[in-house]
């Protein structure tokens, strides 16, 4: 089950990375192997989704919260993965920045950073 987990989240990455969306298909299909592996649904769940929904203000896309709903739908520590995920993504996003990569107005795609952190608490 682990290693079909991986390659759910690889392949969210990839085409978070190279469309900018997340299919939905990818996120069902790793919400099954969630649920196949012992994974369940508590209330910390909820209030991380509904978090992300109101913290974001529309900076965040769907799939982004969607796929926050799969990682988190079980274990521990979800507000220190979730803090973690936004530090990553903002010190990246800064040396880009810096590096004169991008423009202020430039997106960074957070499905990597969400799954990044996810594949330490694993």
């Amino acid at each position: 089950m682990l290693v079909g987990y991986l390659f759910v989240l690889a392949m969210i990455s990839w085409f978070d990375l190279s469309t900018c969306k997340i299919p939905d298909e990818w996120i069902l299909v790793g919400i099954i192997l969630r649920f196949l592996s012992g994974a369940h649904l508590d209330q910390g769940w909820l209030a991380v989704t509904i978090g992300f929904v109101l913290l974001t203000r529309g900076g965040l896309g769907w799939g982004d919260v969607k796929l926050a709903m799969l990682l988190y739908m079980s274990g521990a520590d979800r507000l220190l993965r979730v803090s973690l995920s936004f530090f990553v993504a903002a010190i990246f996003g800064g040396i880009l920045l810096m590096k004169r990569h991008v423009k202020k107005e430039s997106h960074l795609p957070m499905a990597p950073f969400l799954i990044f952190i996810e594949l330490f608490f694993l």
